[in-house]
């Protein structure tokens, strides 16, 4: 037991429930595709107790020592409890279409369009050392984002067994609120949404009757 962090607790919860349906289309055609509706309900809880009791750091020290810890010591104990509960709900619609241009060379295009509700409540009760000294209650915590992702492919078939590609693709992370902020105001301002372009190039080929299977890519982000 660590006397600095003693007693404390952490306590994490997560329900998840997930659901995807997807149509299909016949693979011989010149134009192919998949569409799909996808869902998911996630509920999280956390209750965290968290000591610090930074008088510790000065036992056992020389006696000049003891006497700043004596003058000190009520700043250097504290106790405080977070309490956090949040509720998310995913939506997604999904279409992606293939052109066979050739027999060696095609094109995808596809989007996704997401929608997320979050809701939830973050309790700060006592001073805390790593989140801060002003305790806080914030309820009815509740946004909806809506966010459409594309994603482009273009490839081609040196040979069978031989294909590079290069593609395009958007993904974007629903925003939510920090449960560690230091004050009230900072806990319900919310954080914005991260998107993400990604870029990528690159070759899959098997050599030597198959012996050896290689993928290369090059690969960028921008957020």
């Amino acid at each position: 037991i660590d006397p600095i962090y003693y007693p404390a607790y952490n306590i994490n919860k997560e329900t998840a429930y997930s659901q995807e349906l997807r149509l299909v289309s016949p693979s011989d055609g010149v134009i192919t595709y998949v569409a799909g509706l996808y869902g998911d309900i996630t509920r999280e809880y956390m209750n965290q107790d968290q000591s610090w009791n930074a008088t510790q750091l000065v036992l056992g020290q020389p006696s000049r020592f003891r006497a700043i810890q004596a003058a000190v010591v009520g700043p250097l104990i504290t106790q405080g409890n977070n309490l956090m509960g949040m509720n998310i709900k995913t939506f997604a619609p999904y279409f992606e279409g293939k052109w066979h241009i050739t027999d060696d060379l095609g094109f995808t295009a596809g989007v996704r369009y997401t929608i997320t509700n979050k809701s939830g409540y973050n309790n700060h009760t006592g001073p805390s050392f790593s989140y801060g000294a002003v305790p806080y209650d914030i309820e009815g915590l509740d946004h909806t984002w809506y966010e459409m992702t594309p994603r482009f492919i273009l490839d081609y078939h040196v040979r069978p067994d031989l294909m590079v590609y290069a593609s395009v693709s958007n993904g974007v992370k629903s925003g939510g609120w920090s449960f560690s902020a230091p004050t009230a105001a900072l806990a319900a301002q919310g954080l914005a949404p991260e998107n993400n372009w990604s870029y990528e190039v690159g070759m899959k080929g098997a050599f030597f009757d198959g012996r050896v299977n290689t993928t290369l890519a090059l690969y960028n982000a921008v957020t």
